[in-house]
């Protein structure tokens, strides 16, 4: 095709050297991020590496695979990140919530101590026993032992 324009389904495409090989590697790669179609950007590449199988040698196989290898951690990373930061929390949401966290651990922990002093005050508060127990006078001293003689002073 000409200068400055699309080169068709039909068109020869020539390839001399590395800087044709990358120009049109571009182009192809942008012509399949606007469309986005996952299922023919991988029909496409399939049908290139097959219509590519004699010229492509071992080495070049090998260097393909280590490619598609880092591409392949490169999305799981992603998605893990993705994923990650999906589970984790704003540190404004954090703080924002610890207040209300604080306060209700706050309010449970008073009220184990506050809750069962006035059900025990409340249980006992007509029970006179322990101000009887204060009343009352001293009992009287017991009378002194007599202490036993020994056996033998008998």
């Amino acid at each position: 095709g000409g200068r400055g324009r699309a080169a068709g389904a039909g068109d020869t495409v020539v390839l001399k050297d590395l800087k044709d090989h990358l120009k049109h590697a571009a182009k192809v790669g942008a012509a399949l991020k606007k469309h986005s179609n996952a299922s023919l950007s991988l029909t496409f590449l399939k049908e290139l590496i097959t219509q590519s199988k004699d010229c492509i040698g071992e080495p070049e196989i090998s260097d393909l695979i280590k490619a598609l290898n880092v591409l392949k951690n490169e999305k799981l990373q992603a998605a893990k990140r993705k994923v990650k930061g999906q589970a984790q929390k704003s540190k404004k949401d954090t703080a924002k919530k610890k207040g209300k966290y604080t306060a209700f651990i706050g309010v449970l922990v008073m009220g184990s101590f506050i809750i069962p002093m006035a059900q025990y005050f409340w249980y006992v508060r007509d029970d006179d026993s322990s101000d009887k127990f204060f009343a009352q006078k001293s009992a009287p001293a017991p009378p002194p032992v007599e202490e036993k003689k020994p056996f033998w002073k008998r």
